[in-house]
């Protein structure tokens, strides 16, 4: 993505599509947030102050079958 050799940054912000994030409870089970963010519009979920991704999803599903 090179634009005039300034590279990405050269990107506004405001030119991007902004995806939409679901804001979810603290009683959600992990199967259900990760159906969730099975969706490729939903990049991440909001949880009380959180941010929660894939990543921790998988992090926490291996956390559980390593105990």
């Amino acid at each position: 993505m090179n634009t005039h050799n300034l590279g990405i940054q050269a990107i506004e912000i405001d030119l991007m599509d902004k995806l939409p994030a679901i804001r979810v409870s603290d009683s959600i089970e992990l199967s259900k947030a990760a159906e969730l963010l099975m969706d490729i519009n939903t990049p991440c979920l909001l949880l009380n102050e959180s941010i929660v991704t894939p990543w921790d999803i998988v992090m926490k599903t291996i956390e559980r079958t390593l105990v």
